[in-house]
Protein backbone atom coordinates (compact mmCIF):
# COMPACT_ATOMS: atom_id res chain seq x y z
CA UNK A 1 0.00 0.00 0.00
CA UNK A 2 2.87 2.65 0.60
CA UNK A 3 4.47 1.78 -2.51
CA UNK A 4 1.19 2.86 -4.37
CA UNK A 5 1.04 5.94 -2.17
CA UNK A 6 4.44 7.30 -3.19
CA UNK A 7 4.19 5.99 -7.16
CA UNK A 8 0.80 8.21 -6.93
CA UNK A 9 2.50 11.12 -5.05
CA UNK A 10 5.63 11.08 -7.55
CA UNK A 11 3.40 10.88 -10.98
CA UNK A 12 2.40 14.43 -12.06
CA UNK A 13 -1.14 13.89 -12.83
CA UNK A 14 -3.11 16.89 -13.15
CA UNK A 15 -6.15 17.74 -11.82
CA UNK A 16 -8.70 15.99 -14.04
CA UNK A 17 -6.58 12.91 -13.76
CA UNK A 18 -6.53 12.66 -10.18
CA UNK A 19 -10.32 13.12 -9.71
CA UNK A 20 -10.69 10.93 -12.73
CA UNK A 21 -8.49 7.86 -10.60
CA UNK A 22 -10.23 8.86 -7.40
CA UNK A 23 -13.37 8.29 -8.84
CA UNK A 24 -12.51 5.15 -10.59
CA UNK A 25 -10.43 3.71 -7.30
CA UNK A 26 -13.99 4.46 -5.12
CA UNK A 27 -16.25 2.78 -7.51
CA UNK A 28 -14.25 -0.42 -7.62
CA UNK A 29 -14.18 -0.23 -4.18
CA UNK A 30 -18.07 -0.04 -3.73
CA UNK A 31 -18.35 -2.59 -6.64
CA UNK A 32 -16.43 -5.45 -4.84
CA UNK A 33 -17.20 -4.56 -1.46
CA UNK A 34 -20.55 -7.52 -1.26
CA UNK A 35 -18.58 -9.83 -2.97
CA UNK A 36 -15.80 -9.42 -0.97
CA UNK A 37 -18.07 -9.94 2.13
CA UNK A 38 -20.05 -12.63 0.62
CA UNK A 39 -17.27 -14.40 -0.41
CA UNK A 40 -15.84 -13.99 3.61
CA UNK A 41 -18.93 -14.80 4.92
CA UNK A 42 -18.52 -17.82 3.16
CA UNK A 43 -15.70 -19.01 4.16
CA UNK A 44 -11.93 -19.59 2.77
CA UNK A 45 -11.27 -22.98 1.58
CA UNK A 46 -7.32 -24.32 1.21
CA UNK A 47 -6.36 -27.09 -0.93
CA UNK A 48 -2.93 -26.74 -0.18
CA UNK A 49 -1.67 -27.46 3.99
CA UNK A 50 0.90 -25.30 3.78
CA UNK A 51 -0.79 -22.18 2.10
CA UNK A 52 -3.71 -23.27 4.96
CA UNK A 53 -0.69 -23.27 7.60
CA UNK A 54 0.68 -19.97 6.50
CA UNK A 55 -2.72 -18.17 7.37
CA UNK A 56 -2.85 -18.99 10.66
CA UNK A 57 -1.86 -17.12 13.86
CA UNK A 58 -1.80 -20.60 16.07
CA UNK A 59 -2.89 -23.91 15.56
CA UNK A 60 -2.83 -27.14 17.00
CA UNK A 61 -2.58 -30.57 14.88
CA UNK A 62 -3.74 -34.46 15.84
CA UNK A 63 -2.05 -36.83 14.49
CA UNK A 64 -4.20 -40.13 16.60
CA UNK A 65 -0.44 -41.64 16.76
CA UNK A 66 -0.32 -43.84 19.62
CA UNK A 67 -4.00 -43.67 20.57
CA UNK A 68 -4.71 -47.03 21.41
CA UNK A 69 -8.41 -48.85 20.43
CA UNK A 70 -10.50 -50.31 22.57
CA UNK A 71 -10.48 -54.33 22.10
CA UNK A 72 -10.87 -56.02 18.54
CA UNK A 73 -14.76 -55.19 16.79
CA UNK A 74 -15.85 -52.38 19.53
CA UNK A 75 -15.55 -48.83 18.40
CA UNK A 76 -15.90 -45.94 20.55
CA UNK A 77 -18.25 -42.39 20.58
CA UNK A 78 -16.78 -39.82 22.12
CA UNK A 79 -13.24 -39.75 21.13
CA UNK A 80 -11.76 -36.11 22.80
CA UNK A 81 -8.11 -35.36 21.44
CA UNK A 82 -6.84 -31.57 22.63
CA UNK A 83 -9.79 -30.02 23.38
CA UNK A 84 -11.65 -31.39 19.73
CA UNK A 85 -14.34 -34.32 20.01
CA UNK A 86 -15.50 -36.64 17.53
CA UNK A 87 -18.78 -38.43 17.44
CA UNK A 88 -20.52 -41.16 16.07
CA UNK A 89 -24.16 -42.33 16.67
CA UNK A 90 -23.24 -45.90 16.28
CA UNK A 91 -19.64 -45.55 18.28
CA UNK A 92 -17.77 -47.29 15.56
CA UNK A 93 -14.41 -44.66 15.84
CA UNK A 94 -11.62 -46.36 15.74
CA UNK A 95 -8.13 -44.76 15.96
CA UNK A 96 -5.65 -47.66 16.30
CA UNK A 97 -4.41 -47.72 12.51
CA UNK A 98 -2.82 -44.51 13.47
CA UNK A 99 -5.93 -41.95 12.12
CA UNK A 100 -9.37 -42.02 12.92
CA UNK A 101 -11.76 -44.32 11.44
CA UNK A 102 -15.35 -44.61 11.59
CA UNK A 103 -15.51 -48.00 10.31
CA UNK A 104 -18.89 -49.97 8.74
CA UNK A 105 -21.27 -47.31 10.21
CA UNK A 106 -24.61 -46.18 9.01
CA UNK A 107 -23.91 -42.33 10.39
CA UNK A 108 -20.98 -39.67 9.25
CA UNK A 109 -18.66 -38.40 11.89
CA UNK A 110 -19.43 -35.32 14.38
CA UNK A 111 -16.68 -32.81 15.02
CA UNK A 112 -17.00 -30.57 17.75
CA UNK A 113 -14.29 -27.45 17.76
CA UNK A 114 -13.17 -25.44 21.18
CA UNK A 115 -14.26 -22.45 21.78
CA UNK A 116 -13.33 -19.44 19.31
CA UNK A 117 -11.53 -21.45 16.36
CA UNK A 118 -12.31 -19.92 12.87
CA UNK A 119 -10.07 -22.22 11.03
CA UNK A 120 -10.18 -26.47 10.51
CA UNK A 121 -7.93 -28.37 8.07
CA UNK A 122 -7.83 -32.35 7.98
CA UNK A 123 -6.56 -34.49 5.90
CA UNK A 124 -9.50 -37.05 4.58
CA UNK A 125 -10.51 -39.99 3.05
CA UNK A 126 -13.22 -42.61 2.61
CA UNK A 127 -15.77 -45.10 0.65
CA UNK A 128 -15.52 -48.56 0.28
CA UNK A 129 -14.21 -51.05 -2.76
CA UNK A 130 -16.97 -51.45 -5.43
CA UNK A 131 -19.30 -49.65 -3.40
CA UNK A 132 -18.67 -46.17 -3.74
CA UNK A 133 -15.47 -45.48 -5.72
CA UNK A 134 -14.74 -42.62 -5.73
CA UNK A 135 -16.75 -41.44 -3.09
CA UNK A 136 -18.69 -38.33 -3.28
CA UNK A 137 -17.95 -35.90 0.30
CA UNK A 138 -19.94 -33.56 2.05
CA UNK A 139 -18.36 -31.76 4.74
CA UNK A 140 -20.97 -29.36 6.51
CA UNK A 141 -19.55 -26.36 9.05
CA UNK A 142 -21.78 -24.91 11.33
CA UNK A 143 -20.88 -21.80 12.38
CA UNK A 144 -21.56 -20.40 16.47
CA UNK A 145 -23.54 -17.76 14.66
CA UNK A 146 -25.81 -19.82 13.21
CA UNK A 147 -24.99 -19.96 9.59
CA UNK A 148 -24.17 -23.56 7.94
CA UNK A 149 -22.47 -24.34 5.03
CA UNK A 150 -21.72 -27.26 3.24
CA UNK A 151 -19.04 -28.06 1.06
CA UNK A 152 -18.68 -31.15 -1.53
CA UNK A 153 -15.50 -33.11 -2.87
CA UNK A 154 -14.80 -36.25 -5.14
CA UNK A 155 -12.13 -38.62 -3.29
CA UNK A 156 -10.46 -41.98 -4.26
CA UNK A 157 -10.72 -44.90 -2.18
CA UNK A 158 -7.39 -45.29 -0.48
CA UNK A 159 -6.16 -41.66 -1.07
CA UNK A 160 -6.47 -38.51 1.44
CA UNK A 161 -7.53 -35.41 -0.22
CA UNK A 162 -6.68 -32.15 1.86
CA UNK A 163 -9.03 -29.46 2.05
CA UNK A 164 -8.69 -26.64 5.20
CA UNK A 165 -11.55 -23.87 5.79
CA UNK A 166 -11.33 -20.57 7.35
CA UNK A 167 -14.20 -18.19 8.45
CA UNK A 168 -14.78 -14.74 10.31
CA UNK A 169 -17.07 -16.29 12.93
CA UNK A 170 -15.76 -19.43 15.07
CA UNK A 171 -16.56 -22.54 14.01
CA UNK A 172 -18.64 -24.58 16.49
CA UNK A 173 -19.22 -28.35 14.91
CA UNK A 174 -18.74 -30.37 11.66
CA UNK A 175 -20.33 -33.28 10.18
CA UNK A 176 -17.52 -35.38 7.50
CA UNK A 177 -20.06 -37.84 5.32
CA UNK A 178 -17.93 -39.56 2.85
CA UNK A 179 -21.71 -40.75 1.35
CA UNK A 180 -21.88 -43.89 1.85
CA UNK A 181 -25.17 -46.05 2.75
CA UNK A 182 -27.16 -45.95 5.42
CA UNK A 183 -28.02 -50.40 5.21
CA UNK A 184 -26.24 -51.66 5.21
CA UNK A 185 -23.66 -49.76 6.86
CA UNK A 186 -21.02 -48.79 4.20
CA UNK A 187 -19.90 -45.08 5.97
CA UNK A 188 -16.10 -45.18 6.04
CA UNK A 189 -14.83 -41.87 6.80
CA UNK A 190 -11.50 -41.45 7.88
CA UNK A 191 -9.25 -38.09 9.10
CA UNK A 192 -5.89 -37.44 10.02
CA UNK A 193 -3.57 -34.64 10.52
CA UNK A 194 -6.46 -32.76 12.01
CA UNK A 195 -5.65 -29.03 12.32
CA UNK A 196 -7.82 -25.95 13.74
CA UNK A 197 -6.95 -22.62 15.29
CA UNK A 198 -7.15 -18.77 14.79
CA UNK A 199 -6.89 -17.11 11.07
CA UNK A 200 -7.64 -13.57 10.33
CA UNK A 201 -8.17 -13.01 6.44
CA UNK A 202 -7.49 -10.20 4.95
CA UNK A 203 -9.00 -9.32 1.86
CA UNK A 204 -6.64 -6.96 0.35
CA UNK A 205 -9.16 -5.43 -2.57
CA UNK A 206 -10.62 -3.30 0.56
CA UNK A 207 -7.32 -1.40 0.32
CA UNK A 208 -8.65 0.55 -2.72
CA UNK A 209 -11.40 2.89 -0.72
CA UNK A 210 -7.98 4.08 1.43
CA UNK A 211 -5.81 4.51 -1.71
CA UNK A 212 -9.19 6.34 -3.19
CA UNK A 213 -9.17 8.59 -0.09
CA UNK A 214 -5.17 9.43 -0.39
CA UNK A 215 -5.07 10.13 -4.25
CA UNK A 216 -8.10 12.49 -2.97
CA UNK A 217 -6.44 14.10 -0.08
CA UNK A 218 -3.22 14.71 -2.66
CA UNK A 219 -5.60 15.96 -4.88
CA UNK A 220 -6.50 18.71 -2.55
CA UNK A 221 -3.15 19.27 -1.51
CA UNK A 222 -2.19 20.05 -4.80
CA UNK A 223 -4.60 22.20 -6.08
CA UNK A 224 -4.35 24.45 -2.57
CA UNK A 225 -0.82 25.39 -3.80
CA UNK A 226 -1.97 26.07 -7.29
CA UNK A 227 -3.25 29.27 -8.43
CA UNK A 228 -6.31 29.10 -9.65
CA UNK A 229 -7.29 28.52 -13.59
CA UNK A 230 -9.06 31.68 -15.20
CA UNK A 231 -11.92 30.13 -15.41
CA UNK A 232 -11.93 28.97 -11.77
CA UNK A 233 -11.16 33.21 -11.01
CA UNK A 234 -13.75 34.26 -13.16
CA UNK A 235 -16.59 31.95 -11.31
CA UNK A 236 -14.78 32.87 -7.98
CA UNK A 237 -15.46 36.85 -8.96
CA UNK A 238 -19.21 35.89 -10.27
CA UNK A 239 -20.07 34.47 -7.09
CA UNK A 240 -19.74 37.62 -5.15
CA UNK A 241 -21.84 39.75 -7.69
CA UNK A 242 -24.11 37.09 -7.49
CA UNK A 243 -24.48 36.67 -3.85
CA UNK A 244 -24.39 40.72 -2.67
CA UNK A 245 -27.17 40.87 -5.63
CA UNK A 246 -29.13 38.00 -4.23
CA UNK A 247 -28.88 39.76 -0.89
CA UNK A 248 -29.60 43.26 -2.38
CA UNK A 249 -32.90 41.95 -3.48
CA UNK A 250 -34.10 40.23 -0.02
CA UNK A 251 -33.08 43.59 1.71
CA UNK A 252 -35.14 45.46 -0.64
CA UNK A 253 -37.75 43.54 -0.47
CA UNK A 254 -37.74 43.21 3.80
CA UNK A 255 -37.53 47.61 3.56
CA UNK A 256 -39.89 47.90 1.16
CA UNK A 257 -42.45 45.60 3.46
CA UNK A 258 -41.44 47.42 6.64
CA UNK A 259 -41.95 50.83 4.66
CA UNK A 260 -44.86 49.41 3.47
CA UNK A 261 -46.35 48.79 7.14
CA UNK A 262 -44.80 51.72 8.62
CA UNK A 263 -46.90 53.96 6.42
CA UNK A 264 -49.98 52.08 7.49
CA UNK A 265 -49.26 51.99 11.31
CA UNK A 266 -48.47 56.21 11.21
CA UNK A 267 -52.04 56.45 8.81
CA UNK A 268 -53.85 54.18 11.28
CA UNK A 269 -52.28 57.13 14.35
CA UNK A 270 -53.13 60.15 12.64
CA UNK A 271 -56.87 58.65 12.19
CA UNK A 272 -57.08 57.70 15.32
CA UNK A 273 -55.98 61.29 16.60
CA UNK A 274 -57.84 63.07 14.22
CA UNK A 275 -60.80 61.20 15.70
CA UNK A 276 -59.88 62.44 19.43
CA UNK A 277 -59.74 65.61 18.36
CA UNK A 278 -63.25 65.59 16.85
CA UNK A 279 -64.78 64.41 19.57
CA UNK A 280 -62.95 66.82 21.46
CA UNK A 281 -64.02 69.59 19.30
CA UNK A 282 -67.76 68.00 19.94
CA UNK A 283 -67.60 67.84 23.64
CA UNK A 284 -66.44 71.54 23.96
CA UNK A 285 -68.90 72.58 21.22
CA UNK A 286 -71.80 71.37 23.97
CA UNK A 287 -70.20 72.37 26.88
CA UNK A 288 -70.29 76.06 25.55
CA UNK A 289 -74.08 75.81 24.10
CA UNK A 290 -74.38 74.58 27.63
CA UNK A 291 -72.73 77.95 29.39
CA UNK A 292 -75.00 80.10 27.06
CA UNK A 293 -78.15 78.38 27.93
CA UNK A 294 -77.27 79.13 31.77
CA UNK A 295 -76.27 82.58 31.11
CA UNK A 296 -79.31 83.54 29.06
CA UNK A 297 -81.69 82.17 31.94
CA UNK A 298 -79.40 84.43 34.65
CA UNK A 299 -80.44 87.80 32.01
CA UNK A 300 -83.86 87.06 32.29
CA UNK A 301 -86.08 89.18 34.02
CA UNK A 302 -87.67 87.83 36.80
CA UNK A 303 -91.53 87.72 36.61
CA UNK A 304 -94.48 90.48 38.96
CA UNK A 305 -96.18 88.84 41.30
CA UNK A 306 -98.85 91.25 41.19
CA UNK A 307 -99.33 90.59 37.48
CA UNK A 308 -102.14 88.71 36.51
CA UNK A 309 -102.15 85.51 35.00
CA UNK A 310 -101.77 85.48 31.25
CA UNK A 311 -100.40 88.98 31.41
CA UNK A 312 -96.69 89.88 31.02
CA UNK A 313 -93.96 92.57 32.19
CA UNK A 314 -92.32 93.81 28.85
CA UNK A 315 -88.88 95.30 30.04
CA UNK A 316 -87.31 98.16 28.68
CA UNK A 317 -84.14 98.95 28.32
CA UNK A 318 -83.27 101.69 30.74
Amino acid sequence: MFRVISMIRATAFNATSRRRLFTALLLVSIALRPGLIDGYAQGTIYTDRSTFTAALQSSTTITFDGLPDPPPGVGRSPITVSGVTFTNAESRLFTGSGYLWNFDSSYPVGIFLPVGKNAFGADFSGGILSVNNPFNATITVNLVGGQTHAYNFTGQVGSWTFLGFVFSDPIASLVYDDGGPFLPGAHEEMLDNVTFGAAVPEPYSLLLAPCALVVWLCSRRCNANRPPSPCVRARQNKIPAQFFGIAKFFHDSAFQRSSSLRAKTDTSWSLALDYRSLSSNRNGLAKSRHRLRQNQKALAPAPDPRAGAGQRVQSHPA
